[in-house]
Order: structure tokens, then C-alpha cells, then sequence
């Protein structure tokens, strides 16, 4: 497997780590020296807010091979998927090829035969129903790892106090305001009722705030060089004219 064109999981983490985010919670919640809150439900509710920065920006991304299999279409997707964002048909583990993504709708209008078509190189994928990915055509040969797959997840759970939060750049804020809400919903009938819509409104306001971000960063997240060493958006779709040799895209 070409070590330059895989994709690690993201290291890009909070300014904080997990006891400076209890200081924080805390504070923000007036609750400095109290044991109202635990520590424990601290550590989840900062979980719980990686978790949804992930889900709903899918920015924590990393990448597999899988190997493509004579006469099978449709292969497992990775148990820790959020999304595919990136499907690459790479037979020589040094020529990336970008496939298109189709629907089944879709492929079912430009194919009404795929299910049975003849075998050959892939140029399209899809997903069914999220629990297989799909090749078109049909693989004709066995390849090892010839399906380059880049695709969202969810970041490792935290638990020590010297961890820190996967997250964005920036996203401190929007972290603490969905502990301190998830605080108030536990004390909801003491003083956190007063501060319940407020940091509810606030987590919602940091998280669209992220989601922009992110968007932002993505919209010409990749680009590939083609011939003449011209450069091309992936999102103008499939080519097949890519030259020999070098890697021409480290995908990230």
C-alpha cells in the first residue's frame, strides 16, 4: 500500500485538554468548587459534542484499501463509518482514478442492467442502502487492494484528563456550551433552568458556525493534476486519461 496517498486519521484537537474543559464547565455553569456536576458526566457530554461536530460536518476522515474481487460487485463498508466521502479506483496502488458516485436510482436509468452487466473496470460506485459499497461494472479481475475508499468517522473517545477533544479549529467554545447545556438539562430544576435555552441557543449558533467552516475548507478540498500539470477539481468528474507513474493525488 503507497504510504502517500493513505490518509491517517485527523490529528487536529482542541487548545484544551479534558480537566481544562471541566474548569471551564464549571465556570460557565457558576458551579466552581461544586460536585453538583461529576467529572464523569463531564467527560461524556464532551464525547457526546466531538461526536455530534463529526456527525453533522463529517470533517474526521481517514482511508482503507479493499481489495477488488473477480466477479463480486458489492463489498463490506468499514464498521466505523460515518460516510464515504471518496471512492478511487487504484490498480496499480500508484495511479489514482476517481470514481463517480451514483444513486441506484440513478444507475438503475443509465444501466437498467447493472445488476447483470458484463464484468470490467469499475468507473462508478454506490451505496446500498449504507451497509455495502457497490462497483460498475463488476470487478473482471482479482486485484489487491485496487478500491481506495476516503470516508468520515467518528474521533476516539476521550477519558483522561490530559486527552484532548478532536474537533475543528475553534471549536473550544461550541464544546463547552454543549456540556453546560447538557449540565442544565440535568439540573433543570434548580438553577441550570435559568441557562437552559441560552446554552442551547449558544451550542447551536458554535455548531453552525463549524458546519460553515468546514464547508468552506471542503469546497475545493481536493484537487487533482492532470496532463500538462494542469490542475482539475475532482468534482468535475471521472477521468480516465490520467498519465503513468508518480502518485498524482495525495488525497487529504
Amino acid at each position: 500500500m503507497p504510504t502517500d496517498v493513505t490518509i491517517t486519521s485527523p490529528n487536529q484537537h482542541s487548545r484544551y485538554n479534558v480537566a481544562q474543559f471541566k474548569t471551564n464547565v464549571r465556570a460557565n455553569m457558576q458551579l466552581t468548587g461544586s460536585n453538583r456536576v461529576a467529572d464523569s458526566d463531564i467527560v461524556t457530554w464532551l464525547n457526546e459534542a466531538q461526536d455530534e461536530i463529526a456527525i453533522e460536518t463529517h470533517w474526521y476522515r481517514t482511508s482503507t484499501y479493499v481489495s477488488a474481487v473477480l466477479g463480486t460487485k458489492e463489498y463490506d463498508l468499514p464498521q466505523d463509518l460515518l460516510g464515504v466521502e471518496e471512492v478511487w479506483w487504484d490498480p496499480l496502488q500508484r495511479r489514482l482514478i476517481p470514481m463517480t458516485p451514483e444513486d441506484l436510482e440513478g444507475l438503475a436509468f443509465y444501466s437498467p442492467d447493472w445488476r447483470y452487466a458484463p464484468q470490467g473496470i469499475p468507473i462508478y460506485y454506490y451505496i446500498n442502502v449504507n451497509s455495502a459499497l457497490g462497483m460498475h461494472p463488476t470487478p473482471n479481475a482479482n486485484t489487491s487492494n485496487a478500491i481506495f475508499i476516503v470516508y468520515s468517522r467518528l474521533p476516539a473517545q476521550v477519558s483522561g484528563d490530559t486527552d484532548f477533544i478532536y474537533a475543528p479549529p475553534n471549536s473550544e467554545r461550541a464544546v463547552v456550551n454543549y456540556a453546560c447545556w447538557r449540565g442544565s438539562l440535568k439540573d433543570a430544576t434548580g438553577e441550570g433552568q435559568k441557562r437552559l435555552q441560552e446554552f442551547r441557543a449558544a451550542w447551536m449558533e458554535d455548531l453552525s458556525k463549524i458546519k460553515r467552516q468546514v464547508e468552506g475548507q471542503f469546497e475545493d478540498d481536493m484537487c487533482v493534476i492532470g496532463e500538462f500539470g494542469t490542475m482539475r477539481s475532482r468534482r468535475w468528474g471521472p477521468r480516465t486519461d490520467w498519465e503513468n507513474g508518480a502518485p498524482i493525488v495525495a488525497p487529504g
